[in-house]
């Protein structure tokens, strides 16, 4: 899984990680029912350092006010604590 910004798109760039972050989320038995939590914790890895290079941006470059980086930061938080609790964290 790879989020990357070529162009400084940083507003496609949010949209994508915004929709692999909820498409993931959204099927949890990829990471529930794995016999390897080691890939699933690379992802996440991988994910959570997009989503802080797209989060270092301006609320105006990447169209984000302060109540969606709240609901952004939720999500995250809500995401790890599923893969934790599956133990791939």
């Amino acid at each position: 899984m790879r989020v990357e910004v070529r162009s400084k798109d940083w507003r496609g760039a949010l949209s994508l990680a915004l929709g692999l972050t909820l498409a993931a989320k959204g099927d949890e038995f990829w990471y529930c029912d794995t016999d390897g939590p080691e890939h699933v914790a690379a992802i996440w890895k991988k994910l959570r350092a997009s989503w802080t290079t797209i989060l270092k941006q301006p609320d105006d470059v990447i169209g984000l006010d302060t109540p969606g980086r709240a609901s952004v930061a939720s999500l995250l938080k809500d995401f790890r604590h599923d893969l934790k609790q599956y133990g791939c964290l």
